[in-house]
């Protein structure tokens, strides 16, 4: 015979080392699990107090994979601005290594600009 467990509402051993072993194997309560077990067959008032506490635990199980659900996510967030993050540095990399260029094609420019002017002006001399 078994029993519904508050946690989970999976059955539960009606003996002690099936209860323990429930507690140990479906809900990691492994330091406690033996003296949880051994109040829920103690004493109605013992048992009442282990019920309570695995409602407390199972709350807080709850809150901690919720917030563990939050940092997975905070970290993919962050993972994915990371790549934006990059992708905008080689982009700016690439514009600044164009711009770079472009520059230095405009100052070859000027230099065979100034060379064709000095040329024009010797050449005016001499006419």
């Amino acid at each position: 015979m078994f029993v519904q467990c508050p946690l989970c509402r999976n059955p539960m051993g009606l003996t002690f080392p099936l209860l323990q072993e429930h507690l140990e194997r479906n809900h990691y309560i492994f330091t406690s699990a033996e003296v949880l077990a051994a109040n829920m067959f103690s004493n109605n008032l013992a048992k009442q107090d282990v019920l309570i506490i695995l409602k407390e635990f199972d709350e807080k199980n709850a809150a901690i994979q919720h917030m563990e659900r939050d940092r997975i996510a905070s970290s993919h967030i962050l993972s994915q601005k990371d790549v934006t993050i990059r992708e905008l540095e080689l982009m700016l990399a690439a514009t600044k290594t164009k711009a770079s260029k472009r520059i230095q094609d405009q100052l070859k420019e000027i230099l065979e600009l100034t060379g064709r002017n000095a040329s024009l002006a010797h050449e005016m001399e001499i006419l």
